[in-house]
This record gives structure tokens, C-alpha cells and sequence, in this order.
């Protein structure tokens, strides 16, 4: 009996669908973040399209559905659009968010054909990250941005709410009141304890996480600490990440060769969170070595507030809107990776440093944006159900 009305209650949950194109269906923003988020309402039938997950969704009320699952440069990439059509066509959500430019012209033929609310979820300036992050041939970076930005325009005509994950997307942007800034801060309860001293003489884990491209500084953080274990080589490094491009995955195994101590984990598709997690639970200090370009510079990232979260002292470039989190709890210090003959002084500094003085709270969590997302959706709906 207690099934039945279970399965009663799914039938009559107003459904929802999230859909990516390159992220897995249980990647964090999109699953951990929006999707749990909603499933904790109980109100609602969640639909979660994207890259597959290896594992199953263990929520009866959420359902893992592929999108795509080819090569990131792939002709069948192009079907991902299409399909997504077909869902919305067949499942006939409420709401549907989508958290990448290519599925909105899909998003915009799709509530053509039947009604929806329509929520796009910016999770990139990626126009800006076309022009900068050094992914394609120069030849293509402006004909290509110039398309994405295009694209985003026709989507102003079919899109009712956006999200935003960091306040600089804003810029440039002609935007109406129709947006939420959610941050993507991290999905998870506080665990730091205390202040935090290093025993440089036993060794520190570092670790880099992430996306493993040139831009994220990856392989000059490693060459940094190459240097360091020459002298120390009682420290050691963890890399892992997903690392796009094969001619820069070749470039940091050559690094990882000539240096015991680091450890490089890799993929040319993305790492499961879980395994990311895992693979670092026991770090004691995280290197962040982005370059600060212009697609980088403004934006705050993830991993800053999960080392924040888990009161892990920070090393990262030096860049005013970091070093300001970080000297609020005392939680790490600028680094210019690019200056060996600083390393002495920094690991000085790291290794007589009283770091987490000031704990932090659940304003570095989820849960300072979550309550601002539900109402979004609550609003939504609820503007459904009266027309």
C-alpha cells in the first residue's frame, strides 16, 4: 500500500527536466546542487540528461538519461539537440534547465511545439572562454565566439529565467529582471575544525584538481613543485582532473616522469566527483595556479570554497577577489608559481602559518543558494498553473 501511494504521488509530481551535453548526469552543479535540491521538496519528477554516469541514479524520483556520450569532438554531438526535443516531446515536463548554449536553440524549438517554463543555467561565459582558455586554433576562436553569442540571443526569446553562477556573467549582458545569481559554492556540510599548522619536515600532500588545461596553470603548478621535491622530496602531489586535449596530457606525463612524487590521474572525459573526492580526502594543502586572464579572473572558483569548506589551506595566484576570501578565515596565500626563486620564502610562510583562525560557515556551502533556487522554480510553476 505504502508503494502504491508512492508510485501515485510520482505520477502526479510535476516533472522537470536538466540537461547538460559534456557533463555527466550526476555531475555536481546539475545533480548534486539543482537536481537534489529539488528532489528534497518532494514535489517533483526530476529527469537528468547528459554525459552517462556510470552508476545509476539510486532516487526513485530522479532518472538518469543520456544525452550524449560520444568524443568531445564528435558529429553525433550534434544529435544531443534533437534529443532532447524528443524528451521534452515525450515526457512533457513542467519546467525544463539547460546548463549549455548549444541546447538552447533545441530548448527554443521544443517550447515552439508544446508549453514549458524554460530556465537556462549560465555556468560559463563561454564565448569569453573561447577567445581566452587556448582550446581551438586562433583561426576559429572569433567566428566561433561570435556564433555562441548568437546563439545566447536567440535563446533571450525562448528563455524565462536565467541562473547565474558567478556575478561577472552580468557583463555584457543585456538582462532583464529575470535572473538569480546562484553561486556555485560547495555542495556539502562545513567540516573544518580548528587551525590548521603544517609539518613541513614529514611532508605535505598537495593536491590539483579539475579541469587539466593550460589556462588552470596545471603544468606550472607541477614543474613548481618539481622543483620543491629536487630539495624536499618528502612532500608529494595529487593530480586529477579532465584533461580535454591529448597533446597537453602528453605534456604533463612528461612532467609526472621525472617526478615520483606526483601522482597524475587523468581522463579525456570527465572524472565522477566521487572519485575526485576520494582520490584527495586526505590533502593538506590545495594548489589553484590559474592564469589570470580575462575569463578567469572574475570569477570565483568552486574549489576555493570546498577548500574553505573542508578547512584546507590554499595556495593560488595571486588576484584581489581570491585573496580577499582567503584572508577572512586565514585560509592560504598568493603564490606565483612562475618564481622558483620564491619558493623558498612561500614554503617559509606555508609552514609557519596559523591557517583557519577563523572558521567558516555555511556561507561557503549550497546552502546559503539553495532556499533562492527553490523559489525560482516555485515561482515558475506556479505562474504555470495560472495561465
Amino acid at each position: 500500500m505504502i508503494l502504491f501511494s508512492h508510485l501515485v504521488k510520482m505520477a502526479e509530481s510535476k516533472k522537470i527536466i536538466l540537461a547538460s551535453v559534456l557533463k555527466p548526469v550526476d555531475e555536481p552543479r546539475m545533480f548534486h546542487k539543482l537536481g537534489l535540491s529539488l528532489r528534497e521538496t518532494n514535489k517533483y519528477r526530476l529527469y537528468i540528461l547528459g554525459f552517462p554516469a556510470k552508476k545509476p541514479s539510486i532516487f526513485p524520483e530522479i532518472t538518469f538519461k543520456t544525452l550524449f556520450s560520444g568524443k568531445r569532438v564528435s558529429l553525433s554531438r550534434l544529435l544531443a539537440g534533437p534529443r532532447l526535443i524528443w524528451n521534452i516531446w515525450k515526457l512533457k515536463p513542467a519546467l525544463v534547465i539547460v546548463t549549455t548554449y548549444e541546447l538552447l536553440p533545441a530548448l527554443c524549438v521544443a517550447k515552439w511545439m508544446r508549453p514549458f517554463k524554460a530556465v537556462y543555467d549560465v555556468q560559463e561565459d563561454y564565448a569569453l572562454n573561447i577567445l581566452h582558455n587556448q582550446t581551438l586554433p586562433r583561426l576559429f576562436q572569433r567566428p566561433i565566439h561570435d556564433l555562441i553569442k548568437f546563439v545566447e540571443r536567440l535563446g533571450d526569446h525562448c528563455v524565462d529565467w536565467y541562473l547565474l553562477a558567478e556575478y561577472c556573467y552580468l557583463k555584457g549582458r543585456q538582462m532583464g529582471p529575470n535572473h538569480t545569481i546562484l553561486e556555485n559554492k560547495y555542495q556539502g556540510s562545513v567540516q573544518a575544525t580548528g587551525p590548521v599548522k603544517l609539518n613541513r619536515s614529514a611532508g605535505i600532500h598537495f593536491i590539483l584538481s579539475g579541469t587539466l588545461t593550460e589556462v588552470y596553470g596545471v603544468e606550472t603548478a607541477m614543474r613548481w613543485f618539481q622543483v620543491l621535491a629536487l630539495s624536499e622530496p618528502q612532500h608529494r602531489l595529487t593530480v586529477i582532473g579532465h584533461c580535454p586535449l591529448d597533446a597537453y596530457h602528453k605534456r604533463l606525463r612528461e612532467v609526472q616522469a621525472n617526478c615520483p612524487q606526483i601522482q597524475l590521474t587523468t581522463s579525456s572525459n570527465p572524472i565522477p566527483a566521487e572519485a575526485i573526492r576520494q582520490a584527495t580526502e586526505d590533502a593538506q594543502v590545495w594548489l589553484m595556479p590559474y592564469q589570470p586572464i580575462p575569463s578567469i579572473v572574475d570569477k570565483m572558483p568552486t574549489k576555493l570554497y570546498e577548500a574553505l569548506a573542508h578547512g584546507i589551506p590554499v595556495l593560488i595566484t595571486p588576484n584581489n577577489p581570491w585573496g580577499l576570501l582567503l584572508e577572512r578565515y586565514h585560509a592560504g596565500l598568493p603564490v606565483d608559481f612562475r618564481r622558483m626563486d620564491l619558493l623558498p620564502e612561500c614554503m617559509h610562510r606555508l609552514s609557519n602559518t596559523l591557517f583557519y583562525t577563523t572558521h567558516p560557515g555555511a556561507e561557503v556551502t549550497w546552502e546559503s543558494e539553495k532556499a533562492r533556487f527553490l523559489e525560482v522554480i516555485e515561482h515558475l510553476l506556479t505562474s504555470v498553473q495560472k495561465h
